[in-house]
């Protein structure tokens, strides 16, 4: 069982989250802006766009469903914040030598996700 000391981050080695500054609390509102829109057509030019075997154009959830369905096995971190800058969630992920990770960077706007500040980096 893990402590929630290191809330939703789990040392990854070359992947190292810093858990010392994992905060569960925050990372509930970076995911819950992330959750809420999941509707969102992903923007040209976010670095999300891509084929995430949706019919017609990708939404950020199945950039989100995508990335997750893949941790499924191995050691998997999934950390998330929000400060005066924006908000950021990483999902880091090594399976043996498949290693990959996903960083969804955006602004918050009364507490909802700002489309045009969209960005990623999205590693195989």
């Amino acid at each position: 069982m893990i402590e929630w000391r290191f809330g939703l981050a789990l040392a990854l080695g070359s992947l190292a989250v810093n858990t010392a500054q994992a905060d569960p609390p925050d990372a509930r509102v970076a995911w819950a802006a992330l959750l809420r829109a999941a509707h969102v057509v992903v923007p040209a030019g976010s670095r999300c766009e891509g084929d995430y075997g949706q019919k017609g154009p990708a939404r950020l959830g199945d950039v989100l469903a995508m990335q997750l369905a893949y941790m499924h096995a191995g050691e998997n971190a999934i950390v998330g914040r929000c400060d005066a800058q924006g908000c950021r969630v990483e999902l880091n992920r090594r399976a043996g030598e498949d290693v990959s990770s996903a960083r969804i960077d955006f602004n918050l706007r009364d507490g909802r996700l700002q489309t045009a500040s969209l960005r990623c980096v999205i590693t195989p």
